[in-house]
């Protein structure tokens, strides 16, 4: 059982906005964003897509954990 951790930090409104830059403005949309949801009805759409390839997480996710404790002990 993997068990999360949270940080609660009373704070003003103006000190929130310092950190979450959407309590300013929102986020910028993406120029890909609606190229992405045109084309989510065509045929091999999953087969093809390639969002969020983290290699580091890939490689976490199937590396023994004692060997990713070694390779960060070097």
């Amino acid at each position: 059982m993997m068990r999360v951790l949270a940080e609660v930090e009373e704070a003003t409104l103006e000190e929130g906005m310092v950190k979450q830059h959407n309590l300013v403005q929102p986020s910028n949309r993406p120029v890909t964003r609606d190229t992405f949801y045109k084309s989510i009805d065509e045929l091999g759409f999953i087969e093809n897509i390639k969002v969020g390839f983290q290699p580091k997480a890939r490689l976490k996710s199937v590396l023994p954990n004692k060997l990713i404790q070694k390779i960060k002990s070097l």
